[in-house]
């Protein structure tokens, strides 16, 4: 949550943000690194807009900083963790087939063509 205090150090306005979506609670402004725009909602689910602006852009930067922290810090304890490993082994049975060297692809047979990547640059 996003906290805004007045003068008296008193809460003046609150943004709840979600850190698995950061754009719907705070949105950075396109012409300047420093102005945000903060979506609080009110006690009845009203919500507004308020502008958010850093004299300094390294205050700014640290503001936008701790906020993908925060996101980073949630999204990997959310992160789901695989319940038991993958079996990757084959199967009873199982087999696969290799194509020899110099035997065509299947596009050649067939009649297209096959496509040709540019050689590296020098």
């Amino acid at each position: 949550m996003v906290q805004v205090l007045d003068g008296q150090n008193q809460l003046y306005v609150a943004c709840p943000v979600d850190p698995l979506n950061l754009a719907a609670a705070v949105e950075r402004t396109t012409d300047s690194s420093r102005f945000f725009a903060l979506k609080v909602k009110g006690p009845s689910g009203q919500y507004a807009y308020v502008g958010l602006g850093f004299a300094e852009r390294n205050d700014a930067f640290d503001f936008w900083a701790g906020l993908l922290d925060f996101q980073g810090t949630v999204k990997a304890d959310v992160a789901p963790t695989p319940s038991q490993p993958m079996d990757l082994r084959f199967r009873e049975g199982q087999t696969i087939s290799l194509g020899k060297a110099g035997t065509a692809p299947q596009a050649a047979k067939a009649g297209k063509p096959i496509p040709r990547l540019a050689p590296p640059p020098k």
